[in-house]
């Protein structure tokens, strides 16, 4: 199955990159949708669902391969 034709332009993405710290949001990342659209998020956005930057997140893979002998 072929993709979709984008509905944007490299330009499309930056002016709306621009225009979102114009107003005061703090853009971090361009999501791609299979559709062909895009969506900007913000550090707000992403620190709600993601938790904060650096943060570590319990992970059982860690575990387990730190207590693997090596």
């Amino acid at each position: 199955m072929p993709r979709p034709k984008l509905t944007h332009k490299r330009t499309d993405v930056q002016a709306m990159w621009e225009l979102m710290e114009k107003m005061g949001q703090e853009p971090v990342a361009v999501k791609l949708h299979p559709d062909g659209t895009f969506r900007i998020m913000t550090r707000k956005h992403v620190e709600a669902k993601h938790g904060p930057a650096g943060q570590a997140t319990a992970n059982p893979w860690d575990r387990e391969l730190s207590d693997a002998p090596a």
